[in-house]
């Protein structure tokens, strides 16, 4: 949307390049908002949008580095990449959205990472692969998605699974479940399903 792009501009220009990052509850929101200057919907999530209330918003989110904006030339709006850092936990808020702020501001504090196991090397060698066939099939995705990997730790199994989650076209419970999963072998069997279903 316009406002959340604009202000996210005015961010990166005084050098605050991160951003948490959360669903919306359940089916809150959910239809698609339309490509601006079109009446067909854009296959964004409507998590990309602004929202009435922090309360519409998931506990637990994202710390997100902003790696790129792209405003759309010829109609408002755009579009951000964003690299996932680490998981938080909404713990208050400071601001809430108003007419004249689109993005609310909360406090939060780290969870505690997903550590992982012995056979982490070879699982995240295997979804690495599923991930890489997946996005291979989509221009769309390949496209949208190399400069992540530039900075992406493709080794590291917790982090290839909540990027696969990302890109996966599941439904919002199913991704903030993966989110918060705490089990590494049980996050990585769910992200596997959620990636077979999208081939």
């Amino acid at each position: 949307e316009p406002e959340v792009i604009e202000i996210l501009k005015t961010y990166r220009s005084k050098g605050q390049e991160y951003i948490g990052g959360f669903l919306v509850k359940g089916t809150a929101g959910s239809e698609p908002p339309k490509v601006y200057g079109s009446s067909e919907p854009s296959g964004l999530r409507r998590d990309a949008g602004k929202v009435e209330s922090v309360s519409q918003l998931e506990e637990i989110g994202t710390v997100l580095q902003v790696l790129d904006i792209t405003p759309f030339t010829n109609s408002g709006g755009g579009q951000i990449t964003v690299m996932p850092k680490y998981r938080v936990r909404r713990t208050g808020t400071l601001s809430q959205t108003t007419p004249h702020i689109a993005l609310p501001v909360v406090r939060h504090k780290t969870l505690e990472p997903v550590q992982a196991t012995g056979d982490g090397a070879e699982t995240s060698a295997a979804l690495a692969a599923l991930l890489k066939k997946v996005i291979n099939a989509s221009s769309l995705l390949k496209e949208q998605h190399e400069q992540v990997f530039q900075h992406f730790d493709m080794n590291d199994p917790v982090k290839v699974a909540d990027l696969a989650a990302g890109l996966s076209t599941a439904d919002r419970g199913e991704l903030q479940a993966v989110l918060e999963e705490q089990d590494l072998k049980a996050k990585i069997d769910k992200v596997t399903k959620l990636l077979h279903r999208d081939q």
